[in-house]
């Protein structure tokens, strides 16, 4: 009669961390079946006209559902200007609410391209913004809408 006592004990014992095993699994796995909002990025600079010469800040404003993303891993700004075959990365600053930024000064007028790489939360994003600096003729800013030039990021 003990042996039925011990083998019963065993049996409980083992179903019930057999149901813990299984729900704690369940848990885990519902969350993550959950599919996340893909990071938003937003790029402007300051000033918004900007011109040669003179500083600009860029920024890049990352958010998740609305909410600011303050912890990503990864922000570089891919800046050129037009027709160029050399790109400089710089690496982005976090500043408060989701900005993260950088500046720079842009020698001569022309047409430019940023391109902010922001990896965060098992994601990445890299929208791509057209900057004038100084005067740009409008046959060029046409020949740029209809040509962009392509990155040369190296992920």
């Amino acid at each position: 009669m003990i042996r039925n006592k011990s083998v019963a004990a065993s049996m409980i014992a083992l179903s019930v961390a057999v149901w813990l095993t299984t729900g704690c699994a369940q848990g885990d796995s519902a969350n993550k079946n959950e599919v996340q909002e893909i990071i938003q990025v937003q790029i402007s600079s300051i000033p918004e006209k900007p011109l040669p010469g003179q500083p600009v800040r860029i920024e890049a404003r990352i958010t998740q559902a609305g909410e600011p993303v303050d912890d990503a891993k990864k922000v570089e700004f891919e800046i050129w200007q037009r027709g160029q075959k050399n790109h400089d990365t710089v690496k982005g600053e976090h500043r408060t609410d989701g900005v993260y930024d950088m500046e720079q000064t842009f020698e001569a007028a022309g047409i430019y391209y940023v391109i902010a790489h922001c990896s965060g939360r098992n994601m990445h994003n890299m929208p791509r913004k057209q900057l004038i600096v100084g005067n740009v003729s409008a046959a060029e800013i046409a020949e740029a809408a209809a040509r962009p030039d392509k990155s040369t990021y190296k992920h």
